[in-house]
């Protein structure tokens, strides 16, 4: 678990254990709908669109709630792979996914003799 998602996790159990509520100031959409019962999307100090957080993000009016919505990281698009090294191709050695050379914590030339 995220630092991020222990944090929400905490203040939704304080918040419910005390009875109070909570203002979030967020960028991240998907997060605020996680925790809030209503979003309001401000764009220049104007609200553009207000409502229900569960019908803000699956169905937005408003264009910069559509733009935060398609700037936020997405879980299912899978990372870009590093380069690999030039020399792992053709390399007898163990190499990693990228291209790393594994260390097996021995030295090669203490076990001859060396």
């Amino acid at each position: 678990m995220t630092a991020q998602a222990q944090i929400c996790t905490l203040l939704t159990e304080l918040c419910t254990g005390h009875g109070t509520a909570v203002l979030f100031i967020s960028h991240e959409l998907a997060l605020l709908a996680g925790l809030c019962d209503r979003i309001a999307v401000l764009h220049r100090g104007r609200v553009v669109e207000d409502g229900p957080a569960a019908d803000l993000v699956t169905a937005p009016r408003a264009e910069r709630t559509r733009q935060l919505l398609a700037a936020a990281p997405r879980l299912s698009e899978p990372p870009v792979p590093r380069p690999r090294d030039e020399h792992a191709e053709g390399h007898d050695g163990e190499y990693g996914e990228y291209g790393e050379e594994h260390d097996h914590g021995y030295d090669e030339g203490a076990a001859d003799g060396a």
